[in-house]
């Protein structure tokens, strides 16, 4: 494996595992970590997960990579959204802790370039996670000292962010709707930019 690919699980962790138990959704993750910090290994680490779905990103040498869950490996963070909220520092430890246990397996796995989100491999298809409230910096500090990381920005706009961030204050509010909404607007952004 020679790429982490970083998640958001939109929905709990009960949720998602019931979803990857299920084949018939032919969606899976290599690690789920929860709000408590608990790392679930759900699919061994030299196998394929299918956590990427189509994606495709230009590596430092300019070489267009596709297919990720051919040759990386998949964490899920439990969060419903992490353009709207917060992940708990006990998700970050864990996180810390599996990067750092996964980089000994793998050592290709100790450039900072080999870490991503999903928005940054999936973008165009809406993707947002691990999203606007991810503290990259944070885990380039501790997993990759003394290196000059990548730059890692968030591909949703503070404008689509403010927009979904008052829908909060709705009261019976539809993660899955909203989760959607957002993916959708992002893919149209992204085709408009194309074609602009």
């Amino acid at each position: 494996m020679s790429f982490i690919v970083l998640h958001y699980t939109a929905c709990s962790l009960k949720e998602t595992l019931k979803i990857f138990l299920d084949p018939k959704s032919k969606v899976s993750a290599h690690f789920v970590i929860d709000v408590d910090g608990k790392i679930y290994n759900c699919v061994e680490i030299n196998k394929s997960a299918w956590h990427s779905g189509q994606s495709c990103f230009s590596d430092t040498q300019n070489k267009d990579l596709k297919n990720f869950n051919d040759f990386s490996i998949g964490i899920e963070l439990v969060n419903l959204n992490g353009n709207l909220f917060n992940y708990s520092e006990h998700q970050y430890d864990s996180l810390f802790y599996l990067v750092k246990y996964l980089q000994t397996k793998y050592p290709l796995l100790k450039d900072p370039n080999k870490i991503l989100g999903h928005e940054h491999i999936a973008g165009f298809r809406g993707k947002a996670d691990p999203g606007y409230f991810f503290d990259w910096k944070k885990l380039f500090a501790i997993c990759y000292e003394n290196q000059t990381p990548p730059i890692r920005k968030p591909i949703i706009s503070s404008e689509i962010l403010k927009k979904y961030q008052s829908q909060l204050k709705q009261k019976d509010i539809n993660f899955k709707a909203l989760n959607q909404s957002l993916e959708k607007t992002l893919n149209q952004n992204y085709n408009k930019s194309k074609v602009g």
